[in-house]
């Protein structure tokens, strides 16, 4: 009897640690996770400034999203991220703006979708953090 109660409560704590770990929530990764999105609906907007025709090209608003010093330093209005506070971070608050608002990012192409805005908004919270990223890697030719 007292066998068959050990069995019982061990294989309990096994399934309840096993359930656990499904739970865990795993954290926003910025290259994994952010960097994509950024690539695909940002930079063509934000980024260095580079020559076109032999004319000099300057990022929108002087804000550049290739670089994780680019994202620190913001935009010719300021701050884009601010750690722990999406709905003052305009990085995200510009992204879930209404289509039809002349202010919503990207300006050009589709809007991000919901899944997408809730990665921004997950990663501000959680601090924002680039971990080793640090600027956009460059094809080797």
């Amino acid at each position: 009897m007292l066998k068959n109660i050990l069995i019982s409560c061990c294989a309990l704590l096994i399934f309840s640690l096993a359930i656990g770990k499904d739970k865990e929530i795993k954290k926003v990764d910025f290259k994994k996770d952010i960097w994509p999105i950024v690539k695909r609906s940002c930079i063509k907007c934000h980024r260095e400034p580079y020559k076109k025709n032999g004319k000099l090209k300057k990022p929108k608003g002087e804000l550049v999203l290739t670089t994780k010093k680019g994202f620190l330093k913001g935009s010719e209005e300021g701050k884009i991220i601010i750690p722990g506070k999406p709905l003052k971070s305009s990085f995200y608050k510009l992204t879930i703006l209404p289509e039809d608002d002349d202010d919503i990012m990207p300006a050009k192409g589709d809007p991000l979708s919901k899944e997408e805005t809730a990665l921004f908004k997950k990663w501000i919270l959680e601090g924002a953090k680039f971990n080793k990223w640090v600027k956009e890697e460059k094809k080797s030719k």
